[in-house]
């Protein structure tokens, strides 16, 4: 027998809402059409960071660059399937996922051959949300999955847009800082209107200078323009950053104790796991 709202007492119902809501799985995007933002640089140290606090978290890489799995120490050109076969072909993505060398923290691979997808994807049923109904035989595995998406606006962005419920788009504090937000935003639009699946918004400022006028006037703008979905935490410019992927590691494992790795760390404490953990 299937209980009616008002047949089940208002606590016990505010309970059972929220053990739903708090055992729901977190599927964070990033993504920004202009390149150099730290997109994937901060999918791989928030996904880094939401592991060292003990969250069981998944890093998806959707862009055929492949730059999560370099990022991580991961040479998908020598594994059998990657997200290619995942998304092209019937491969579960158990099947694909791989171990890191950080505790708690998993990854799905990519390499150049997903380009493919973009062509081999056209003709699929529904061919807008193949990541998702794949993604969801193993999100429950998870505290959190992490999606970096690539710097463009095909099938590949699209499916990870209707896949999630959180969209971070990291922001360079340079001059052409806005040129990418906009088609982000379209395209995000684009999938809440015709698949009708909203995803919520922030933004995060990256390669911030303090000794420069023109990263202070970045963040003036964006937070004038964005408010409070801009994160008050702002990752700075760092040389162990840029030297970290060269380590196959995170620059909060490689260089733990760095101003950017120190960031990248508040950011997910402060912020990240109080708003979506």
């Amino acid at each position: 027998m299937t209980l009616a709202r008002h047949d089940i007492p208002y606590k016990i119902y505010v309970r059972h809402i929220y053990r739903i809501r708090s055992t729901m799985v977190s599927i964070i995007c990033f993504g920004n059409q202009k390149g150099g933002s730290a997109k994937t640089t901060s999918a791989i140290n928030i996904g880094a960071s939401l592991a060292a606090e003990g969250r069981k978290t998944l890093i998806c890489d959707l862009d055929p660059q492949g730059s999560c799995s370099l990022g991580l120490g991961v040479d998908s050109y020598q594994l059998p399937v990657t997200m290619y076969e995942v998304l092209c072909k019937d491969t579960r993505p158990d099947d694909a996922i791989v171990q890191t060398a950080i505790d708690n923290l998993a990854l799905l691979p990519s390499n150049i051959s997903l380009s493919a997808a973009e062509f081999e994807l056209i003709s699929a049923i529904r061919r807008e949300e193949i990541f998702k109904q794949k993604i969801t035989t193993v999100a429950s595995n998870y505290d959190f999955v992490v999606c970096d998406l690539p710097p463009s606006l095909g099938i590949l962005t699209i499916n990870g847009l209707a896949a999630s419920n959180q969209l971070i788009v990291p922001v360079e504090c340079e001059f052409y800082a806005m040129a990418g937000i906009k088609t982000m935003l379209q395209l995000r639009d684009l999938v809440t209107t015709r698949l009708g699946h909203s995803v919520e918004t922030r933004f995060l400022l990256t390669k911030y200078d303090s000794r420069t006028r023109l990263s202070a006037e970045v963040e003036d703008m964006v937070r004038k323009n964005f408010g409070d979905a801009v994160f008050t935490n702002l990752i700075p410019r760092a040389i162990r950053v840029a030297e970290a992927p060269s380590h196959g590691s995170p620059v909060t494992q490689y260089a733990p104790t760095s101003k950017a790795s120190i960031a990248y760390r508040k950011l997910v404490k402060e912020e990240i796991l109080r708003i979506v953990g």
